[in-house]
């Protein structure tokens, strides 16, 4: 068996010996994630899509609104998963890895439907962008986050075509 070293390399979740599933954040802390919490913790790993989609759902509105509102629920959801999820779980200093369990992999259906649902949101930013007439900042900021839904979505497309 192989200890975990400093630097996951963006490997999240694992599990450990004794088939527990283990978080790990940015600065290397693990959080066993129970099976109970499993639901929660897949609700805040896609805070990010709910961020982008109510900003999308409410560009129909106004343009500004919609970046305020998109951004201060990701810094919302952010703070949450932070403060309130990760402290409800048990922190370990050290695990090591079990080899021989892999964590399910997302199915071709669920990478295809989120590569949809990123394209199409996408989509709806970039016409609402175009018809909208903003200043040249707030139209910058807004295809950056086409962009990077584009992108996500063409993640999505090749996780697909790679199994």
């Amino acid at each position: 068996m192989q200890k975990v070293q400093k630097n996951i390399n963006k490997i999240r979740l694992l599990y450990d010996t004794k088939e527990r599933m283990i978080y790990t954040d940015m600065h290397n802390n693990h959080y066993i994630i129970t099976e109970e919490k499993l639901q929660k913790y897949e609700f805040f790993h896609n805070r990010y899509l709910f961020s982008f989609t109510i900003a999308i759902l409410l560009s129909i509105i106004n343009l500004y609104l919609a970046l305020g509102i998109g951004i201060a629920s990701l810094i919302i959801l952010e703070i949450r998963f932070r403060t309130s999820f990760l402290r409800t779980c048990d922190q370990i200093d050290e695990f090591v890895v079990h080899k021989t369990k892999n964590l399910p992999d997302k199915t071709k259906k669920e990478n295809l439907i989120l590569a949809v649902i990123y394209f199409l949101l996408g989509a709806i930013l970039l016409y609402f962008t175009i018809i909208n007439e903003t200043s040249k900042e707030l139209t910058y900021i807004s295809y950056g986050i086409v962009l990077f839904a584009f992108f996500t979505g063409i993640k999505y497309l090749v996780s697909i075509f790679k199994k």
